[in-house]
């Protein structure tokens, strides 16, 4: 199992997480906008539910992809 520590996140830093509820299977992208010591606060751009998520850091993921980027971006400009 691999831990993610907090201090490989940044503010800023732009991530894609799956929320565990079974109501909302998408995946949502946003951006790091604080740091806890258990959770990141994550302003959600794309997804069902846009707004502020407490996302705890094994949850979470770099955006890598052309495509992802993209659409954040856009999720961004309609916000």
């Amino acid at each position: 199992m691999k831990v993610t520590l907090k201090g490989t996140w940044e503010i800023g830093d732009r991530v894609k997480f799956n929320p565990t509820a079974i109501k909302y299977p998408k995946t949502c992208l946003g951006v790091i906008i604080k740091t806890n010591p258990k959770r990141a606060k994550v302003q959600v751009y794309v997804g069902d539910i846009k707004g502020i998520w407490c996302v705890p850091y094994r949850h979470l993921m770099k955006i890598t992809t052309k495509h992802e980027l993209m659409l954040l971006t856009i999720g961004k400009m309609e916000e």
